[in-house]
Order: structure tokens, then C-alpha cells, then sequence
């Protein structure tokens, strides 16, 4: 049964927190926070890289074939202006799409939370992680690209995957694989991992998988005929992300990190490092312990890990912010390993997670910094 947004009865004051109105008011003031830090402290123009790319291409989305981006950010762009008529600033239609999916991810997120009655407090951890995700978290969140509107359409597939809504859950997968390219290998592993295990009928299975795959392949047919080449899709990303640009033949993207030297780095290689070691564990865990959702987990965990083995140095970036997906996973294993989550009556454990959950929150001003003052200054 899926868990209520609202308990009836009178709650304590540190209770409040953890059900979804305190929830939703505590990431409320985070955003604001950051989006005013941005703003008033650092001068920021979000209006710049891929966030002005997405921006033009959204003018251009009549031919949607840059070979770089899939279209599904730029097309919600194009509409929402449209529907605006036009007077709204580029960047405050774009925050509003990415606001609306970061709303849209923790409230199913906790809903599917709540479909495997896991407690409102580790419920409530698992989106103040998703939320905080160290460096990453609200800050692809303020800064508006493609990831939270993907990442939204990914957990809603994943819900309705989970609601036995197979034909919806395809459809959302379809759109989230012409949102943004990261995600394949995630929504690829979910078919493999978990759709073939519902032992469709055959018809019911190729209708599935037809809804998953048509939006990227009409895209990739339609862009053949405008560039005149079956690679156009992917060519650029070969030679921009996966291929070494230092060094290391192998392992660009870790190794490679970590020889650029100084305290950005290491503080990087730290970061990509712990990435793949946390990877590596969910898998292990969930293949030796089997807890609930464990074949969707190893579907997150996996995608995670190939993307650190894969990407570049210039790329690597991506496998940590999309690494917030690997949340799942660590709740769901903790619920199968005690019931009820962390035992949050007992005092040390209630401090180290609120310890670390704050010292998430001030990690995404230091990445604000660093992108404003140091990447773009």
C-alpha cells in the first residue's frame, strides 16, 4: 500500500519533518538558498554552455538533430514558450521545467517508498539524499539542463513499472531516452533487468518494447535523412566522451582526473572514486542478499558503474550526477536489513545522518562556487 502524504492525527515537532509537508518545505528553503546564492552572491548567468545550447535548440525545434543533445529538454522548452506566448525569460521557463521535475521525482519517489512500506523516516532520509546528493544534488537542480527533466520521466517509469503499468512505464522510458543520453544504458538495463521478468505474452512483450524504442528511432531515422549519416546520433559523443584525453588508455575518466593535479583533482577523483566503490558494493549486495527491488537496483547500480569505466576525463562529471539514482538502491537496502530503516531512536545514528545530510547541503555552495568562479570565471 502506498504511503499517505498527510498521517491523520497530531504529530511532534521533529515528527513533522519527516512527513512529506515538512519534507517539501525544508527542500523548498534549500532551493531558494542556493538559487539566491547564485544569484546575489556569485552573479551567475545561467544563461551560458549547455544551458544556452539547450536554449537555441529549443528555437530550433523544427529540425531536432543535434548530434550532441536528444531533443525531448529543447521540445518541453519550445512548448512551454509557446504556451507563454513568448514574454517569459529563457532561463525562468527553463527553472520552471526543472523545478517541476524535481517535484514530480521526490513525490514519486516517495510514493515508491511507500509501495514497499518503508518507514516515513527512512523515506524521508532517502529524498533528503536524493535532494542533497553530495555536490550534485540541488545544483542540477538550480542550474537548469537536462537532467532533472530525464531523471523525472526515469522514477515515473520506474513507479508505474512498479504499479504494473507496463505500457505507461514503456512509454516514459521511451520519452526519457530522447531526453537525454546518459540514461540509456539505465533504461536499457531496466528492460533487461526487470520488464522481461513480468513473463509478458509475446505480443504484450514486443508491444513493450516497440514503445520503449519508437521515439529514439524515429528521431534516429528522421536525423539520418537531415545529416545523411546513420552515426549522426552518436558519432560526436564517441569522440567527446568516451574516448581518452589523457594518459590513461584505460580508466581515462578516474586516472585521468586525478593526474590534472591540485585540489580540484583530487577533490574530483575523490568524488568519481567514491561513485564507483558505492556502485560496486549496491551490486554485490543486492546480488548476495536479494533484497526487495534488488533486480531494479542492480538495474541503477550497474549503469553507474559502466558509466565511471567508460567515460573521460572531460565527461566524467555525468557519472556522479547521475549517480543520485544509486538513493534507490541504498533504501532499499537498508529497509531489507532492519524493517525499519535506521534506528533513528538511537541518538548516535540520528546525528550521523543529519551530520551528513547538512554537510551535503553545503557541499552544493562549494560546486556553485566552483562553477561560477573557477569553470565559467
Amino acid at each position: 500500500m502506498e504511503k499517505a502524504f498527510f498521517r491523520k492525527g497530531n504529530l511532534r515537532f521533529s515528527q513533522f519533518w519527516f512527513e512529506f509537508p515538512g519534507i517539501m518545505i525544508i527542500l523548498a528553503v534549500c532551493y531558494l538558498l542556493l538559487l539566491a546564492y547564485y544569484l546575489r552572491v556569485l552573479n551567475y548567468d545561467f544563461l551560458r554552455g549547455d544551458v544556452l545550447g539547450y536554449w537555441e535548440d529549443s528555437l530550433n525545434w523544427r529540425t531536432p538533430f543535434h548530434p550532441n543533445h536528444v531533443p525531448g529538454y529543447p521540445l518541453m522548452i519550445a512548448f512551454l514558450r509557446g504556451a507563454t506566448l513568448g514574454i517569459i525569460k529563457p532561463t525562468v521557463i527553463m527553472h520552471a521545467i526543472n523545478l517541476s521535475a524535481f517535484l514530480v521525482c521526490v513525490i514519486l519517489i516517495y510514493k515508491i517508498f511507500g509501495l514497499n512500506n518503508i518507514s516515513h523516516k527512512v523515506a524521508a532520509v532517502g529524498i533528503f539524499m536524493f535532494a542533497l546528493w553530495p555536490f550534485v544534488g540541488l545544483v542540477y537542480t538550480v542550474t537548469p539542463l537536462a537532467d532533472m527533466p530525464a531523471i523525472a520521466l526515469l522514477i515515473a517509469g520506474l513507479y508505474f513499472q512498479m504499479k504494473k503499468r507496463v505500457f505507461l512505464s514503456c512509454f516514459l522510458f521511451g520519452l526519457t531516452l530522447i531526453t537525454h543520453k546518459a540514461l540509456w544504458p539505465f533504461v536499457g538495463a531496466i528492460c533487461l533487468f526487470y520488464l522481461f521478468d513480468f513473463r509478458l505474452r509475446l505480443n504484450v512483450l514486443v508491444l513493450a518494447v516497440l514503445l520503449v524504442l519508437f521515439p529514439l528511432g524515429f528521431l534516429w531515422l528522421t536525423g539520418w535523412f537531415y545529416h545523411g549519416s546513420p552515426m549522426w546520433l552518436i558519432s560526436s559523443n564517441i569522440s567527446k566522451e568516451f574516448v581518452s584525453r589523457g594518459n590513461s588508455t584505460v580508466l581515462d575518466g578516474l586516472f585521468g582526473t586525478l593526474s590534472s593535479g591540485g585540489i580540484i583533482g583530487l577533490v574530483k577523483f575523490l568524488a568519481v572514486a567514491g561513485v564507483l566503490l558505492l556502485g560496486l558494493v549496491l551490486i554485490i549486495i543486492m546480488i548476495r542478499s536479494k533484497p526487495i527491488n534488488y533486480r531494479l537496483a542492480l538495474a541503477l547500480s550497474i549503469p553507474v558503474v559502466l558509466l565511471v569505466l567508460a567515460l573521460n576525463q572531460y565527461e566524467i562529471w555525468a557519472a556522479v550526477r547521475f549517480s543520485r539514482l544509486l538513493v534507490l538502491p541504498i533504501i532499499w537496502g537498508c529497509a531489507e536489513w532492519n524493517k525499519l530503516g535506521f534506528p533513528f531512536g538511537k541518538r548516535v545514528k540520528t546525528i550521523a545522518v543529519g551530520s551528513f545530510l547538512i554537510l551535503c547541503f553545503f557541499s552544493q555552495f562549494i560546486y556553485a562556487w566552483y562553477m561560477a568562479t573557477i569553470y565559467y570565471g
